[in-house]
């Protein structure tokens, strides 16, 4: 609100003016450059929180599935000496031996060791795995299978389950 105002002449035009409130004018909202900068700060840090977190659920589901594999083998193994029964381990989507390791894995009983459930073979266990950020194989003599024979050891299974990221070229 505007007091007065009072007008010098004689000395260099000097106007002076009196407020009594010196907050008249208030500044309501932001300006566009303002919301912009706000805006581009606030996508970069979800771009950022975006990929730290993807790269911890790959981490998570690789940790994950190495423990499923190792709970799974192991229990494989003492089923087999239990029963004293020869076991087939195989990537699968469910009902025979596919090499779908990714997606699967099938504990069998497997007389003829052909990876087809016949005639008096029969499913143990499966586990699905649907890894979604990678991809699992088995490389071994044994072919795409494992084998553990009833006394719990695997006969020219030797070999290696690789787990590799989607995103990285296994070498």
């Amino acid at each position: 609100m505007l007091l007065e105002s009072v007008q010098v002449n004689g000395i260099n035009n000097i106007k002076i003016t009196y407020y009594m409130d010196c907050n008249m004018r208030k500044d309501h909202g932001f300006t566009f450059i303002e919301l912009l900068i706000t805006t581009l700060i606030i996508g970069i840090v979800v771009a950022i929180a975006h990929v730290v977190g993807l790269e911890t659920l790959k981490k998570i589901e690789a940790h994950v599935t190495t423990m499923r594999l190792e709970s799974f083998l192991k229990s494989a193994r003492t089923y087999a000496l239990l029963h004293h029964q020869a076991l087939t381990i195989c990537g699968s989507q469910g009902v025979n031996c596919d090499n779908q390791w990714s997606t699967g894995i099938l504990l069998l009983t497997d007389s003829n060791r052909n990876g087809v459930v016949d005639g008096s073979d029969r499913i143990l266990e499966y586990i699905p795995l649907n890894l979604k950020a990678a991809t699992l194989s088995w490389r071994g003599f044994g072919g795409s299978r494992l084998v553990i024979e009833s006394f719990g050891t695997t006969f020219a299974g030797n070999g290696t389950f690789t787990y590799c990221p989607i995103s990285h070229n296994p070498r």
